[in-house]
């Protein structure tokens, strides 16, 4: 779920520059600084946003560390970052549930949501429609 935020984003950073689908920038961190400073667009500012980077969180933890965090992630406290989402951390492991799953789901469809209608976003669909014909062929 959290890969396809990522995407989306990278997908959507493309659209309003104009570009035709290619090449994604260097990393997540590079789509939201492209975001701000050419579209304006703060996702920090959007409600899901404190409640996604800590299921970015979990997902680098299961992904790149079988769901164990590293010492670097420790010593900046990453697992009470999870407490926003509900994810329990015992012994170092985040504890993924039913309900924890759930609210990840909701994170990610929120933030889709507020996104894609940020008045940004759709200020800038509205003056380029040609581009818009070819994003919903997408």
């Amino acid at each position: 779920m959290v890969s396809i935020v990522e995407i989306y984003t990278e997908a959507l950073l493309t659209h309003l520059a104009g570009e035709a689908p290619g090449r994604a920038p260097g990393g997540w961190s590079d789509v939201i600084g492209l975001l701000r400073r050419r579209h304006n667009i703060d996702v920090a500012d959007l409600s899901a946003w404190e409640s996604l980077e800590a299921c970015f969180l979990v997902r680098n933890a299961v992904a790149h560390g079988l769901g164990r965090f590293t010492a670097k992630q420790l010593e900046r406290e990453t697992p009470r970052k999870m407490r926003v989402i509900g994810v329990p951390v015992r012994d170092g492991m985040v504890v993924i549930t039913a309900t924890s799953l759930a609210h990840c789901f909701e994170t990610c469809r929120e933030f889709i949501t507020k996104l894609n209608t940020h008045p940004q976003v759709t200020a800038e669909v509205i003056t380029a429609p040609a581009a818009t014909d070819a994003w919903a062929e997408h």
